[in-house]
């Protein structure tokens, strides 16, 4: 019995718009000045101090990781994809 096969190009796409959204409101939490509670609370819920800060919100710095983000995605969507075509032969 031959199991379906997935779009590679759809799965791809799928993956990084997903990273990418999480991004955009990620981006738009640092904005608005809600990330930082966020992130403390993130951390002090898991142990941990950050000895890190968060830097102001930057727009070139937030279109680039939303980009960077998108396209890492792509390629792990594409992998995926590819690799469960494989194993579905």
């Amino acid at each position: 019995m031959k199991k379906e096969q997935i779009s590679v190009k759809k799965t791809a796409l799928t993956f990084g718009l997903t990273l990418a959204i999480i991004h955009v409101i990620w981006v738009i939490l640092v904005a608005i000045g809600l990330a930082k509670p966020l992130v403390d609370l993130k951390f002090r819920l898991h142990f941990i101090s950050m000895p890190f800060g968060l830097e102001p919100f930057n727009i070139v710095t937030a279109i680039g990781l939303i980009i960077f983000v998108f396209i890492v995605g792509y390629i792990i969507g594409a992998i995926f994809g590819f690799v469960w075509n494989k194993l579905q032969d």
